[in-house]
């Protein structure tokens, strides 16, 4: 038996089923990041070499995790070589681990995105990370009278002047693809890839989806590209980028989705009686510090 495998079973750690980590993300919750089945889609599409491991005390499961080539954490950043090339929509920002909340583990793998959700594992390290952190929405009692009345003022004008706010579930996946395709090229510029992948994944987990598409005289002009996560009691957004018709310079599109979507989100969904934890992504572009605060994330050492 190699070393690393009697640490993790002195540690408590066994290899395990996938059936097995389902049942633990079911119980201990997770982000889209860590879903069973965002995870199942990845290993039937590209060569991880998954391996599911869970945390056992007196024969109770009580955590769960999967593992790529021996010893990274699956989705964690360094592992983007690994999936890169289905251009499929799932975030590389943080982790949300499905172990138990009231138990301190020591995971023996290894990554340097642990959620803040999960600071009950032992060997989770913050002060020596780099100062990684995760940017998450601000709730909107914190946006200031002025911030608020500028939004508002904002948004009245562009339905004024002939905007319209349609929800992106009204749409079909490939319809919903190709609207998003087509304003992220007039934002960044053609992308040479084989989208049928990103297609398949997104008709996959189209119920996985959020926000709002912004039209301007019947064409759409802004959509920001969100996932969902139902997890426990908290909904985990992850905002992955927006596509936006530069063209469009008399109004404010970028912040005027965002508004509405952070609006949706808080006013809306939180009306479902649950907490909502809405990814920015990592700290990464300066207009994320007007919209969001940060949490530390942490690596395992």
């Amino acid at each position: 038996m190699e070393y690393n495998m009697l640490i993790r079973k002195f540690l408590g750690w066994e290899e395990a089923s996938f059936d097995e980590y389902k049942r633990c993300y079911s119980q201990y919750g997770g982000n889209f990041s860590t879903h069973p089945d965002v995870l199942a889609y990845i290993h039937s599409n590209a060569d991880c070499k998954e391996k599911y491991f869970v945390h056992l005390t007196s024969g109770r499961i009580n955590g769960g995790v999967y593992v790529w080539h021996k010893n990274r954490l699956a989705n964690d950043t360094c592992t983007d070589l690994v999936t890169s090339h289905l251009c499929i929509p799932v975030a590389k920002d943080e982790l949300i681990l499905p172990v138990a909340k009231e138990k301190k583990t020591f995971i023996p793998f290894k990554s340097k995105i642990i959620s803040p959700i999960n600071k009950n594992i032992f060997n989770r390290n913050e002060l020596f990370n780099a100062r990684r952190a995760i940017c998450l929405a601000k709730p909107l009692a914190s946006f200031s009278k002025k911030t608020v009345q500028t939004r508002k003022r904002e948004l009245s004008k562009f339905l004024n002047d002939g905007g319209e706010i349609k929800e992106q579930s009204e749409f079909q996946s490939d319809e919903m693809v190709d609207i998003y395709h087509s304003l992220f090229e007039m934002r960044w510029g053609k992308r040479n890839y084989d989208g049928r992948n990103e297609r398949n994944f997104i008709k996959k987990f189209r119920s996985n989806f959020f926000g709002k598409i912004l039209y301007l005289n019947n064409k759409p002009c802004a959509f920001m590209l969100i996932t969902r996560c139902d997890s426990g009691n908290t909904i985990l957004l992850d905002f992955i980028n927006i596509g936006i018709n530069k063209e469009i310079r008399k109004h404010s599109l970028g912040s005027i989705l965002m508004w509405i979507n952070v609006n949706e989100a808080y006013n809306n969904i939180s009306s479902e009686g649950k907490h909502i934890r809405f990814s920015f992504g990592k700290p990464t572009l300066d207009y994320k510090q007007r919209w969001c605060f940060q949490e530390k994330l942490g690596r395992l050492l």
